[in-house]
């Protein structure tokens, strides 16, 4: 077998076939498929949403309440044993809805909900 010392020749001619541009698309329902799950829950979006977690509701909270379903109709639940942190998240559910469809980039989250 031959030795080549030589590199290939780059390609020059474009994959791309001339003409209009077409707009930027909207990676919201790209995005929407990619976190629903095929039993139509969420858990590619309570993945991203747990690995944020911290940011959305402060180092403190994170550490007594963690997220863990977020249902189609966008009820996200909550687990904690600290019944002063349930009340505080319940009050501040609002802030807490927002900030979380802040860190999914879509508007999933409406309310909030506690589990046993």
């Amino acid at each position: 077998m031959e030795e080549r010392d030589e590199a290939p020749e780059p390609r020059t001619e474009s994959r791309r076939t001339p003409g209009p541009r077409r707009p930027p698309r909207s990676v919201g329902p790209l995005l929407l498929r990619f976190l629903r799950d095929p039993s139509g829950g969420f858990s590619g979006a309570l993945v991203l949403l747990a690995s944020s977690w911290e940011s959305v509701v402060g180092p403190s909270r994170a550490r007594l309440v963690e997220p863990v379903a977020l249902d189609e109709d966008g009820t996200l639940w909550l687990r904690s044993s600290d019944y002063a942190a349930k009340t505080e998240l319940l009050f501040a559910a609002g802030e807490i809805a927002s900030r979380a469809n802040a860190a999914l980039g879509s508007s999933l989250v409406r309310r909030i909900r506690f589990r046993a």
